[in-house]
C-alpha cells in the first residue's frame, strides 16, 4: 500500500525498493562548518548598533539519474552516497540601527534593519537531475534589503 497520495510522483522511498539506493552519507541539512557571530554596541543618546554575520558552508547532495524505463514509472536513483559533493557556501552580514526617543508618557523606537550588506548572490539551490542543467543554481540569496520601521509604547 503506497504511503504518499500521488505513487507517479518521483520520490517513491517507502514502495519502491530503487529509491534507497546509495542513501548513506550526509544529511541534507548536515553542513560541515557553520559560523555564526553576533554582537551589540550601545552609544551614547540611546542608540544602538547590532550586527550578525554567518557563514555556512553549501549543503551536501548527490546525483541523481532518473530511471525512465522501469516498471513502476521513472525513479530518481543517487549517483553516490549523499555528501559526495555539496552547495556552494553562502555568507552574510546583517546591521541594526536603533534610536529610542522619550516623549512625555510614550517612548519612540525607530529602527534600520539591512539584511545581506555586501550584497552577495550566492545559490542556495541547484539542480540536482543529470543532465544539462546539473549543478545550474534554482535559487539565489536574497538581495541587499533595508527595512525601515517605528515602534511606539505607552
Amino acid at each position: 500500500m503506497p504511503t504518499e497520495n500521488d505513487q507517479d510522483v518521483l520520490g517513491n522511498l517507502f514502495i519502491d525498493p530503487n529509491a534507497a539506493t546509495a542513501v548513506r552519507g550526509q544529511l541534507f541539512q548536515d553542513r560541515s562548518h557553520v559560523v555564526k557571530i553576533a554582537g551589540i554596541y550601545r552609544f551614547p543618546w540611546r542608540i544602538r548598533l547590532g550586527a550578525i554575520a554567518r557563514y555556512q558552508d553549501g549543503q551536501p547532495f548527490a546525483r541523481l539519474v532518473i530511471a525512465q524505463d522501469l516498471v513502476q514509472g521513472p525513479t530518481a536513483v543517487r549517483s553516490y552516497a549523499n555528501g559526495g559533493s555539496a552547495f556552494t557556501y553562502t555568507g552574510t552580514l546583517d546591521i541594526r540601527v536603533q534610536k529610542v526617543f522619550a516623549t512625555g508618557r510614550a517612548e519612540v523606537v525607530t529602527v534600520v534593519d539591512v539584511y545581506n550588506v555586501p550584497n552577495l548572490g550566492k545559490e542556495v539551490s541547484e539542480h540536482v537531475v543529470s543532465g544539462p542543467t546539473f549543478r545550474t543554481p534554482s535559487a539565489l540569496q536574497p538581495p541587499r534589503t533595508a527595512l525601515l520601521g517605528v515602534r511606539v509604547t505607552f
